[in-house]
């Protein structure tokens, strides 16, 4: 009976102390096609421990914006906001020179963001752009989704000496992600995919805010196809759990038996 006992207890403090094991995993690459960004996708799924992906915004239904700067742009699909927080743009695909605006385009646009877009491509038609804003963030209600894990693709950025950072907040607590590579190639795309590690309810580390900071309003980005892996289900740390009582139950029985 007293090794059953300590069985139990070891095994739920085994549970107790992965809850407690969470870190926030960065993964950032840059590449010159869609094919091979999309590749950098295919291997980060093994880092989260998935086979499979979800497209949550591809902003294919903005079209109504396109072209309209705006201070703020909502995404049903990630159920939260882009703002442009400081810093207007200066630069060619700016659409404010006073205020900041960010703005929704297409790949018509003159100067550069989509080149390294293969044909047919996996972004589609349209995608948001910064409009050269120097700081631009992606709001605190990325907390209510409780994601564990995130991934996007920026192209453009630092083709005309900016040079950018990408801030995370996980659990209150800030992060900033230098972008790797400085003076790249007009359209670059660059594969960012965020993971918190060892996911459990016990103990969850949610991705709260992200910002997007250049630092020369004369340079920007834009971001298409955020997504996510299948999030773990809350239920299967209990399950597990309650597996546990149950064989612990079942050998109860035997012993009594005995």
């Amino acid at each position: 009976m007293k090794k059953l006992k300590l069985f139990l207890f070891t095994s739920l403090s085994f549970l107790v102390v992965c809850s407690y094991a969470s870190a926030l995993q960065v993964t950032m690459s840059n590449h010159s096609t869609e094919t091979d960004a999309f590749e950098a996708l295919d291997n980060w799924l093994a880092i989260t421990g998935s086979s499979s992906y979800q497209i949550l915004e591809d902003f294919e239904g903005m079209s109504n914006m396109v072209n309209s700067g705006q201070t703020s742009i909502d995404s049903s699909g990630i159920n939260a906001t882009f703002t442009a927080e400081e810093g207007a743009g200066q630069g060619t695909s700016s659409v404010d020179k006073t205020d900041p605006k960010i703005v929704i385009r297409d790949t018509n646009e003159t100067w550069g963001r989509t080149s390294k877009w293969d044909n047919p491509s996996d972004f589609g038609e349209y995608y948001l752009d910064s409009g050269d804003v120097k700081v631009v963030s992606l709001n605190s209600t990325l907390v209510d989704n409780e994601y564990t894990s995130l991934f996007f693709f920026l192209f453009d950025v630092d083709d005309n000496n900016g040079s950018m950072q990408v801030k995370t907040t996980t659990s209150g607590d800030p992060s900033a992600i230098q972008l790797p590579g400085e003076d790249l190639d007009n359209g670059t795309i660059t594969f960012v995919g965020l993971y918190i590690e060892d996911f459990d309810i016990l103990n969850p580390e949610y991705l709260s805010e992200i910002t997007f900071t250049m630092d020369s309003a004369n340079d920007g980005w834009g971001i298409d196809n955020i997504g996510t892996t299948p999030v773990p289900e809350p239920a299967t740390m209990l399950l597990l759990g309650f597996g546990l009582i149950g064989i612990a139950g079942a050998s109860r029985k035997k012993l009594f038996k005995k």
